[in-house]
């Protein structure tokens, strides 16, 4: 049993390949026909120690099962949290008055994903206390900053982007099925505007005039 002084200097190997290792070594020495093991002449160490791999084998394989299960159970648990929260985000989005959600949109058409901004400025302030946007921290003329989005917002962009799509090509489809003159003039109506917006949110403004919002 003197391979059980080595388990300390075992235990150095990382856990991810030394219980697998283990399972397979005290696996084979347990599961292994008689023959197999005379011909590496292992029988009379398995006679010996059988019932120790046995133990061990048992041990390693329950786990490695506990360990998957706890790695897939991680997974599951860290992808809810993040749909969570991006729904949260995005209601959060949807949820702000006109000004402060137009000026993320305006952030995010630029092509740096940023815009100018004075300081002092109350719109820029709100948001900055929400978390949507950051700030480079470096000053033009001692009070304009550089603002850009934070990722949360970016995703909650490009998700009202993807309904949109989605939206306008549901109405692509109704339309032609409708008969009724009026709903028919009504859907195309909402269908225009849905376009024009969907063109807008997807339409890069090279203007990045911080003027605009003060």
């Amino acid at each position: 049993m003197e391979w059980l002084d080595k388990i300390p200097n075992w235990i150095k190997i990382p856990i991810k390949i030394l219980l697998p290792a283990l399972a397979i070594f005290s696996g084979f020495i347990v599961l292994a026909s008689d023959n197999v093991l005379q011909n590496l002449n292992l029988f009379e160490f398995e006679q010996k120690n059988g019932f120790a791999f046995a133990i061990i084998f048992l041990v390693c394989v329950s786990l490695i099962i506990c360990y998957i299960i706890s790695f897939i159970i991680d997974i599951i648990v860290k992808n809810i949290k993040i749909y969570i929260f991006k729904r949260n985000k995005y209601k959060q989005f949807i949820n702000l008055t006109d000004v402060y959600r137009n000026t993320l949109i305006c952030i995010y058409r630029q092509p740096t994903k940023s815009i100018k901004m004075e300081l002092s400025n109350s719109v820029a302030g709100y948001l900055m206390g929400i978390k949507a946007i950051g700030t480079s921290g470096i000053s033009e003329y001692g009070c304009v900053f550089d603002y850009y989005l934070q990722p949360w917002v970016v995703s909650s962009i490009e998700r009202l982007i993807e309904e949109n799509k989605k939206y306008i090509k549901k109405l692509e489809k109704a339309i032609p099925k409708i008969k009724d003159n009026d709903e028919q003039r009504e859907l195309k109506e909402n269908l225009k505007v849905c376009r024009a917006n969907l063109e807008y949110l997807t339409t890069v403004d090279e203007s990045n005039n911080f003027n605009e919002w003060e």
